[in-house]
């Protein structure tokens, strides 16, 4: 249990009182090419993602909590993403909305939160992000556990992940616009070599 106030109360007093909920806490940060926004942008996969693994059956409490610090003042507006671990990778690379199980609607608040019960043996990814693109900062993930402890692990990036991004320029050389233009072919190329199985992208 956590509390927010303009006072000086002691958040040790609070913590005392409520020594049934176990705290666990993992730090991460949004910036330039881990700062992908919410879904409704293609690079939300830039997010930083966390696992999160209950020790038991039960309601748990999570918090996203934003670092206000002198460079950025002024909250942005967050939330974040809960899904079930994905069966072909740690990380997810494609998700529908239906595959949410829970989220916590976007705020523009200090910390966000919200409740959810997980199953002991099941496994959840969890992606913290702002609303947009652009906005980076830091932040703390906060669970909860009642009677039970939390996992967090944040996830990183493979190898096989990094292969999978290709830096490019668009500049008076290589900017050749869409297909309506006639200088479209101007545009940098690709070439797709799949030598695997059929995987889906």
């Amino acid at each position: 249990l956590r509390a927010f106030t303009n006072n000086n109360t002691s958040i040790l007093e609070l913590n005392e009182a409520s020594d049934d909920w176990q705290e666990t806490v993992v730090n991460g940060k949004w910036s330039k090419g881990t700062a992908g926004g919410c879904i409704n942008y293609a690079s939300w996969r830039n997010n930083p993602q966390i696992r999160m693994i209950p020790e038991e059956d039960g309601e748990i409490v999570l918090i996203l909590e934003q670092d206000l610090s002198s460079e950025n003042s002024n909250p942005m507006s967050i939330g974040f993403y809960v899904i079930s671990k994905p069966s072909d990778n740690e990380r997810i690379w494609n998700m529908e909305p239906s595959d949410i199980i829970q989220k916590a609607a976007f705020r523009k608040n200090t910390v966000n939160l919200c409740r959810m019960n997980v199953k002991k043996g099941m496994e959840y990814n969890i992606i913290p992000c702002a609303f947009s693109p652009w906005d980076e900062g830091s932040f703390k993930f906060h669970a909860y556990g009642f009677k039970q402890k939390i996992i967090l692990k944040r996830l990183h990036r493979t190898k096989q992940d990094r292969r999978l991004r290709v830096k490019g320029k668009w500049d008076e050389n290589s900017a050749g616009g869409c297909m309506a233009n006639t200088s479209w072919p101007k545009n940098p190329h690709l070439l797709l070599d799949v030598r695997d199985k059929p995987v889906q992208m």
